[in-house]
């Protein structure tokens, strides 16, 4: 009688906390991310709840996998649609030019087809090479290399008539400590982003402090998007974005600016991001 009643305190406390286990192990291994319950209030338990806490981790790094997969589909049907276009004609252009039908102007098609070519794979490699480059933080002074960068739009922004103002009232220091290079690429993508897509020929920057950090924004006009999801602004971020209503080879460009904004500012571990509000979009990060 003892020995049956040792027996079944055995297999209920070892046999059967095992076997679950042990089922639990097999359907994991199936990426069905089960749970198991034991509660025997020893080294088994503990087990157990390594299992569960393996089975999270896994179903964590399963579904991050999967996104990332399904990222990378885009991305590469994306880059497909981006240099279908321009390969097409100048396809169509070469042909017309054997067969004697240039009117003086196919070649200057090519060119201007085979440069966006060259454009979109340099912010191609810009984007591939910001995720693995080493990035020289020293400090600096960011309105010196702002006012810099500003000056290189003046002529261009004139001629659109688009005018820029700066409220730097706020700002009372101006040093940072970040790669100034990559934040100059930042500011470009920013600046050129905005003189693109403004609607109402006006582009606000401010430069303030807060904290210990110095804060940068830029607003410009958009179009009224009403009932935009939240969720379709945010992808803004991802390669090749553009809003429906903006979509058009004139605005678009490579679509890969905000893509290298978001690398840069995220290896600086920085705080930045976007606001809608009042017909403007406001991009803004801090250093």
């Amino acid at each position: 009688m003892l020995l049956i009643l040792l027996s079944g305190l055995f297999t209920r406390r070892i046999v059967k906390p095992l076997a679950q286990i042990q089922t639990a192990a097999e359907e994991i291994s199936k990426l069905s991310f089960t749970k198991v319950q034991v509660q025997t209030g020893d080294e088994i338990e503990i087990l157990a709840q390594s299992i569960n806490l393996m089975s999270d981790k896994l179903e964590y790094a399963h579904q991050e996998l999967a996104v990332k997969n399904e990222n990378l589909r885009n991305f590469i049907a994306d880059i497909s649609h981006e240099l279908k276009t321009p390969l097409s004609l100048i396809k169509a252009y070469s042909a017309g030019i054997k067969d004697g039908m240039d009117d003086g102007t196919y070649i200057d098609v090519i060119e201007q087809q085979t440069d966006d070519i060259s454009r979109l794979v340099s912010k191609l490699l810009d984007l591939s090479r910001l995720q693995t480059d080493q990035y020289t933080m020293s400090a600096w002074d960011f309105k010196l290399l702002f006012e810099r960068t500003l000056e290189k739009y003046r002529i261009s922004t004139q001629q659109q008539n688009i005018e820029i103002s700066v409220d730097d009232s706020l700002l009372k220091d101006s040093r940072v400590v970040a790669d100034e290079q990559k934040i100059e690429m930042v500011l470009n993508n920013l600046i050129t982003n905005a003189v693109k897509y403004t609607t109402d020929g006006r582009i606000h920057i401010t430069l303030a402090n807060k904290d210990d950090n110095l804060f940068f924004t830029i607003a410009n006009g958009i179009e009224e998007h009403e009932g935009q999801p939240q969720g379709q602004w945010d992808n803004i971020w991802e390669p090749f974005y553009v809003l429906e209503s903006s979509r058009n080879k004139q605005l678009s460009g490579t679509g890969l600016g905000l893509s290298i904004v978001r690398a840069i500012l995220q290896k600086h571990d920085s705080t930045f991001g976007f606001n809608i509000l009042r017909g403007e979009i406001e991009f803004y990060f801090s250093l």
